[in-house]
């Protein structure tokens, strides 16, 4: 609903009121466009009804312009000297295909084997029979015969 041609009251789905407000101040009474910068969903409800341009209403630091200029210095353009001649990879291919295929791998049959470090093995404990006392084996395979 249009209060005046800068200002809007929009009504969320509990029957809510925002006020959305444009011009100087670009802020909504939610506060997460004035937070972020970042429009918030009332914000574009409002600026669809009030039939504004709604890259103009996004603040300008999230527009493609200044992040071009801030970021003009920091990359510099990559040399293409060693680059492949996609002609020469076609000629090569014989298909015609202009672009690099990844390297045929085969994967052998089975489960992969566990990679296991030496620090696995140190703290494994012995065997130790509790019926004749060696170490080696435990009761159930214990050879010696039963004390009767």
């Amino acid at each position: 609903m249009r209060v005046s041609p800068t200002e809007c009251t929009i009504y969320d789905r509990d029957r809510k009121p925002f006020r959305v407000v444009f011009g100087s101040e670009n802020s909504c009474s939610c506060l997460k466009w004035t937070m972020s910068g970042i429009l918030c969903s009332h914000a574009c409800y409002a600026i669809h009804e009030l039939s504004l341009n709604i890259c103009e209403m996004v603040d300008p630091w999230f527009r493609v312009e200044t992040q071009q200029k801030l970021c003009e210095h920091l990359m510099s353009s990559v040399p293409m000297h060693d680059m492949p001649n996609p002609a020469a990879v076609a000629a090569a291919d014989g298909e015609g295909a202009s672009h690099l295929r990844p390297p045929a791998v085969t994967r052998p049959p089975g489960r992969p084997r566990i990679k296991r470090i030496e620090s696995q093995f140190q703290n494994v404990r012995s065997l130790h029979c509790s019926r004749c006392g060696e170490n080696g084996h435990n009761r159930r395979k214990c050879k010696a015969p039963i004390p009767g």
